[in-house]
């Protein structure tokens, strides 16, 4: 039992002093949400998805910058997998990091008056 007893001690005296000296991995700064406003230059991967979605790029509603997506609805489905939907991926190079008091904003426009 003494063996056993000082094997244990020594193995978690050797594991605190290797997780003590490990390198810190690089922390992403919080904040770091890129504004995303489908330009043409933008970096930001997006995608539309949907069996019945439609979208294009258009100049008109665009609240901030030159283009706007503009997503359609072909028709309505109760399939959850076959929802419209935008998703928006970060870059590599710059992944999202929120801080504890960050918001994701969006801003909507809808051009047709109609009641949902």
């Amino acid at each position: 039992m003494k063996k056993f007893m000082a094997t244990l001690i020594t193995g978690m005296i050797f594991t605190a002093n290797v997780m003590a000296i490990a390198p810190v991995s690089s922390v992403i700064p919080d904040g770091s949400f890129s504004k995303v406003s489908f330009e043409v230059n933008e970096i930001i991967n997006w995608n539309v998805s949907g069996i019945n979605a439609s979208y294009e790029l258009v100049s008109s509603g665009v609240a901030d910058g030159l283009q706007a997506i503009k997503l359609s609805m072909n028709s309505r489905t109760d399939d959850w997998g076959n929802l419209t939907s935008l998703t928006l991926t970060a870059p590599k190079e710059v992944p999202w990091n929120f801080a504890p008091n960050d918001k994701l904003k969006a801003t909507l426009t809808n051009q047709r008056i109609m009641v949902i």
